[in-house]
């Protein structure tokens, strides 16, 4: 996952590390996850600031960038003040409903695990997560066939359906 650092990233460009190719499917805002009564609860947004000194619920080291990307470590001049990890997203929320700490996930999230003792709050001032599906270059018919199917069913406009890897 990139944050703001990587800049726009567009449908169908090869990435400079892994030379892996994507596609965007959809871009979801993020919302802190907090628990009731917590006193950034009843705001209708929120933003990174207000985030960066609550402790924090994080998902297991081995995941490297994808926790970073949550635990929002790009925006942070201290280590973040992680409090506990969860491995599953069930468990992340089970913590932040029994009040060990907050958590950053996408706005489906919201709609999909609505929970008890669990709020979900905009975060105005961060660039939406995205979607994406990703696949070697080597062009095959089935991954150009999966390829074109994501690109109509997505909500991001596309100019085209990619067919090979761009030169």
């Amino acid at each position: 996952m990139c944050g703001s650092h990587c800049g726009p990233l567009h449908r169908f460009r090869a990435d400079t590390e892994g030379h892996v190719l994507t596609v965007d499917l959809a871009r979801e805002a993020r919302v802190a996850c907090l628990p009731e009564g917590h006193e950034l609860a009843n705001r209708e947004s929120v933003s990174v600031a207000d985030l960066l000194p609550e402790p924090i619920i994080a998902a297991p080291p081995s995941l490297g960038p994808w926790r970073d990307y949550w635990i929002l470590t790009e925006y942070r001049s201290t280590p973040a003040p992680v409090v506990a990890e969860a491995a599953t997203f069930e468990t992340e929320l089970h913590l932040v409903a029994s009040g060990h700490g907050i958590s950053v996930t996408a706005m489906a999230a919201a709609r999909y695990y609505s929970r008890p003792g669990v709020v979900f709050v905009r975060i105005h001032d961060l660039e939406p997560c995205r979607v994406a599906l990703a696949w070697w270059p080597e062009d095959t018919a089935s991954v150009a066939d999966l390829v074109t199917v994501a690109t109509r069913i997505s909500s991001i406009p596309q100019d085209r359906a990619p067919t090979s890897p761009a030169s």
